[in-house]
């Protein structure tokens, strides 16, 4: 393929080496779709079921190392394990911190192919938006929130830079929880203080930057 052409171009035996990569990439990925991703395992005696008891032994060796160990086993240019550990970024950690069990992201770039809306993100969110007009729903653009008003301990409603009012049977908020508790809300009625968002490392999540109103 074109992608093990590169790999080989920049380190001699790297292209066979990509190929095992993914080949593996694409097992733990079927593996944990079929039999770990959808389950939520809300009781013990669904981790001891045939399936789970049969496929265990293969992820728990992803889980218990990290991703860069797992893929300098394969690659030992810096260019290439970039490559391939780059979805870290996306998900707020680091190759050197998550699981190896990540490498299943692999499969996706190079077996099942990243997909992207043919119009654009925004179209994702013009498109929301047009759903909720044969519903009479109002939208309030350029409008930022300045905090979620709360009354006798249940949020009612959220109230607009501008100092408008507006009440709600229930307050869905889409920004990140850390900003949503210590920006929009009093103190009281957050459920973690300032001090323990400080000791935190935030991550990007680009699902909320895309559908964002």
């Amino acid at each position: 393929t074109a992608d093990a052409k590169t790999f080989e171009s920049i380190e001699p035996g790297a292209g066979k080496r990509l190929e095992a990569y993914v080949e593996r990439s694409t097992l733990v990925y079927e593996t944990a779709l079929k039999h770990f991703l959808y389950d939520n395992f809300v009781s013990f005696s669904q981790l001891f079921t045939t399936s789970v008891i049969k496929h265990a032994p293969k992820m728990l060796g992803l889980v218990f190392r990290n991703l860069d160990s797992y893929v300098s086993r394969y690659f030992s240019d810096l260019r290439l394990k970039q490559l391939v550990e780059y979805h870290m970024v996306f998900l707020g950690s680091s190759p050197f911190q998550a699981p190896a069990i990540y490498t299943l992201m692999s499969h996706l770039d190079y077996r099942s192919g990243v997909f992207y809306p043919r119009r654009g993100i925004l179209s994702l969110v013009e498109d929301m938006r047009q759903i909720g007009v044969p519903y009479d729903i109002t939208y309030h653009t350029n409008s930022p929130v300045e905090s979620i008003v709360v009354e006798d301990g249940a949020a009612v409603g959220v109230r607009l830079s501008g100092g408008e009012t507006c009440r709600a049977d229930i307050i869905v908020s889409n920004a990140d929880l850390a900003f949503t508790e210590t920006k929009l809300l009093s103190s009281e009625y957050q459920t973690y203080p300032q001090k323990y968002w400080d000791k935190r490392q935030p991550g990007p999540v680009a699902l909320l930057v895309s559908l964002g109103i």
